[in-house]
């Protein structure tokens, strides 16, 4: 069986929470003018080797609803799937260990539409891979 590459594989961990995920700025727009399909992530692929230090990775989750609880539910899931110890990701020449980062999650200011809600989660990622 092919293990996956570290960009594949952080992106079938983030998108295995139930809704839509993307890089940074690869969020398509949809046919009938509305941007977006709320809810959703938005994440900035970052890799590194063995020797590199942990890297943070900036998660986002907005959704178009009235209260933060819907995306806090959504981090929550997260939180407990990486539990205190961290989640091994098994990639291409080694692995990935995803960590909770501090601060874990914090709310985004809002910016034109207040329906819109978000929030910003950091993740710590240290890679164990040979290149």
């Amino acid at each position: 069986m092919k293990t996956m590459t570290k960009s594949e594989r952080l992106y079938a961990f983030l998108s295995s929470f139930g809704i839509p995920t993307y890089e940074e700025n690869c969020v398509p727009a949809s046919q009938d003018g509305i941007k977006y399909e709320y809810p959703y992530m938005v994440y900035e692929d970052t890799e590194d080797t063995f020797y590199g230090d942990d890297q943070n990775l900036t998660v986002q989750i907005f959704d178009k609803n009235s209260s933060y609880a819907d995306i806090e539910d959504i981090a929550d899931t997260m939180s407990s799937y990486i539990s205190s110890q961290g989640k091994v990701l098994p990639v291409d020449g080694g692995y990935i260990l995803v960590m909770r980062g501090i601060p874990w999650m914090q709310k985004r200011k809002e910016t034109g539409d207040k329906s819109v809600k978000g929030v910003v989660i950091t993740l710590r990622v240290r890679y164990y891979t040979e290149n």
